[in-house]
């Protein structure tokens, strides 16, 4: 009799046979009408239904969950599926769907806030978010106030969603996740690269006419940004390596070719050259290693000494013109940087506003078109936000720094300065939307974070913080 009446509760299966029964007489009935707009509507319900019950995961923190929306997430953020004007702002598909992306980054941010608020604003990463609040402000008053606007929110939102990301999953599960992403974006790059050049390699006008030229591109928006997706990829590999298992460790070694032949196809200098610095300096400056940093610090030193007399020619063979001014003007950014000055100095407590030099530089004599953003982090920071914005900015990298090598957090410290030292040649992050690259600035800053929180936890509580090993700390 139990078993009988039992039939005919209604619980989640009961209420699910329902709906999938009321879904496949709809999409009978329009077949039968043939009404392909009430079929297509229709049919697009279960897809629907899985994206609400997956963001729902997400929402309550699911780690797999959440990992995959950061990877697709990261994915819309570097790919570009069509060519137009830089200066071209306007709505299109590729522009609805990355909003889209950071917006349900930004509602799963609101869901957990009240959760998170406190992880958010924790040690460093709260002055990162008034930096950003700042250069919102400035936005304002920029040449284009709607679309600077949308740029900072992208800056805002992965910022957050990396600290959130990282409250409740491991460095390497995170690290492992961007290579993912990396290597997807350049293994679909090379292919256009060679199947479709017009698309996948970079190209200038000439007399009206666009001519593609060697340096690939692939799917993202310059061969800069291919090389930054490559040469963070292989810094990640390098740093978090102990940490794989076999099967991430196939796929790092994997990875690893990739994104060398991105860089080599891309002839992206900049990026690849920041990260074997860090690199280097990442496993030099370890506990118990000083007798090592001082022998290849003199054998660096006596070999620079001894090339000095072939100076004009190494620099001539560093460069892609052979011509030794390419390097000695930083391929021209020199001129760049003065005009920079120039014009901060026209407005030098609140800048021009953020993102402003994509509509400022362009116009100035003796400057090109291409000539589209200061091509150094810090001076983009210093002409858009003013030296408000600047003093913001220098706050946050010195408290970053000082905790991280206060704490030892060597991989922290590494992703951090990854950023800074591209951003001495390159206004990436901070010269419009958040770009692949931008992730390591944000993973550094969340990871320095929370080993603030984890020490002054373990102050408050009296006990020894937790020690990672790293630099200035012993395993």
């Amino acid at each position: 009799m139990n078993r009988a009446l039992s039939l005919f509760r209604f619980d989640e299966s009961w209420i699910l046979g329902l709906l999938i029964a009321l879904w496949l007489a709809g999409i009978a009935a329009a077949l039968t009408q043939a009404d392909l707009v009430v079929f297509g509507a229709l049919a697009g319900i279960p897809v629907v239904a899985i994206a609400i019950a997956f963001m729902l995961r997400v929402i309550s923190g699911n780690r797999a969950a959440t990992l995959v929306l950061f990877t697709l997430s990261l994915i819309m953020l570097a790919a570009v599926f069509r060519i137009r004007e830089y200066e071209d702002k306007s709505l299109d598909f590729q522009v609805l769907m990355k909003l889209g992306s950071w917006a349900l980054l930004a509602g799963v941010i609101f869901a957990r806030f009240r959760t998170h608020f406190a992880v958010y604003l924790n040690g460093s990463a709260g002055l990162w978010l008034l930096l950003y609040l700042w250069m919102a402000l400035t936005a304002a008053y920029s040449p284009a106030p709607v679309p600077n606007a949308v740029a900072v929110f992208s800056l805002a939102v992965f910022h957050m969603f990396t600290v959130y990301t990282l409250s409740f999953n491991s460095e390497r599960s995170i690290a492992f996740t961007i290579i993912l992403a990396a290597l997807f974006l350049c293994a679909v790059s090379i292919v256009v690269y060679f199947v479709n050049p017009s698309f996948g390699r970079m190209w200038e006008w000439v007399n009206g006419v666009r001519i593609p030229q060697n340096r690939m591109r692939g799917i993202t928006g310059s061969p800069n940004a291919i090389g930054g997706v490559a040469a963070f990829g292989i810094l990640l590999i390098s740093i978090f390596w102990r940490e794989f298992g076999p099967r991430m460790r196939l796929i790092s070694l994997a990875a690893v070719v990739v994104f060398a032949a991105s860089i080599f196809f891309s002839q992206s200098r900049s990026p690849i050259a920041a990260a074997l610095v860090i690199l280097i300096g990442y496993h030099l400056f370890r506990p118990g290693r000083g007798p090592l940093v001082i022998i290849c610090g003199v054998f660096g030193g006596a070999l620079l000494l001894a090339l000095i007399p072939f100076m004009d020619n190494i620099l001539s063979l560093l460069s892609r013109s052979g011509r030794v001014e390419e390097i000695l003007t930083a391929t021209g950014r020199s001129y760049i940087w003065e005009t920079v000055l120039r014009l901060w100095s026209e407005k030098p407590l609140t800048g021009w506003g953020y993102g402003a030099m994509l509509y400022v530089l362009p116009s100035q004599p003796g400057l090109f078109d291409a000539a589209a953003h200061a091509h150094n982090l810090f001076l983009e920071v210093l002409v858009g936000t003013g030296l408000i914005g600047f003093v913001i900015l220098i706050m946050a990298v010195v408290s970053t720094l000082f905790w991280g090598f206060r704490l030892g957090e060597a991989r922290g410290l590494a992703l951090v300065f990854f950023i800074l030292l591209r951003g001495l040649t390159e206004a990436a992050p901070f010269s419009g939307v958040a770009g692949f690259t931008y992730i390591s600035l944000c993973l550094g800053v969340a990871i320095i974070s929370r080993r603030q929180t984890e020490h002054r936890y373990a102050a408050a509580q009296n006990v020894r913080p937790r020690r990672v090993p790293g630099l200035l700390s012993r395993a």
